[in-house]
């Protein structure tokens, strides 16, 4: 056989295992936490209707659902309350914000939750299209605006909520996006009728996650698989030592 058809043979063979890894993966893999959320309340969405994000506490559960089966954003902010099973109780119309999160903090720190969604829009005072947070409280069945700022931590991709400082109210940590690829932690706090941004870190390649410790740590996960505890120093998030 002449090395033509060797190589050949061998192509093909490598691009049949590749094709059998891949399928294995989807069908055998280890199932996300978030899947497995979505998964079991599935049966509260309609026709289409599909989960971008789900956000539970105290009893209600509050979604970002999309009406085609879209998994990037959503059209719909909808709230359910476990009652004798779970029922819809309220819904609205946001498919002009493109939400693609939720979640519940207390960010004032009077003791009620706040509705924080990501949404992707561009604002009066900015042409482009980016990431935007809306906060509101739901009272008295209906959604009532907290904070709509067109800007907070630059251009950012992700941000994460919790009470990890000893100060009033959740924290709020945002990964931003610098001009040269890399990005960045950023950590802001609610004072008065707005934010103010109590910390920042250095660079980093490729955030890909981040979790709030009990221990008042942020455990960050960047670059090829690598960790790193961080604390808050003098304004500064950085590497943590004991």
């Amino acid at each position: 056989m002449d090395k033509s058809k060797k190589a050949l043979l061998s192509f093909a063979a490598i691009s049949l295992f590749t094709v059998a890894v891949v399928i294995f993966l989807l069908f055998f893999g280890p199932i996300s936490a978030e899947y497995k959320k979505f998964k079991e309340y599935k049966h509260l969405l309609k026709d289409r209707e599909m989960f971008v994000d789900l956000s539970l506490t105290d009893g209600r559960a509050y979604a970002i659902i999309s009406r085609e089966g879209r998994s990037d954003h959503g059209d719909l902010l909808v709230i359910f309350e476990e009652e004798s099973g779970w029922k819809r109780i309220y819904e609205n119309d946001f498919a002009d914000l493109k939400p693609w999160k939720i979640t519940i903090a207390d960010i004032d720190g009077d003791g009620m939750q706040e509705i924080l969604t990501a949404v992707r829009k561009s604002t009066h005072y900015d042409s482009r299209e980016g990431n935007r947070l809306f906060i509101f409280n739901f009272k008295n069945d209906l959604l009532v605006k907290k904070w709509t700022g067109s800007q907070i931590a630059g251009e950012w991709k992700q941000f994460y909520a919790g009470d990890f400082l000893p100060m009033k109210g959740d924290e709020l940590i945002f990964v931003q996006r610098l001009p040269d690829g890399r990005e960045r932690l950023v950590i802001y706090y609610w004072f008065a009728f707005g934010f103010i941004m109590l910390a920042e870190s250095d660079a980093y390649d490729n955030i890909s996650d981040l979790q709030m410790t009990d221990n008042n740590l942020i455990k960050l996960e960047y670059g090829n698989n690598e960790t790193l505890h961080l604390t808050v120093k003098d304004g500064r998030i950085v590497a943590y030592s004991e």
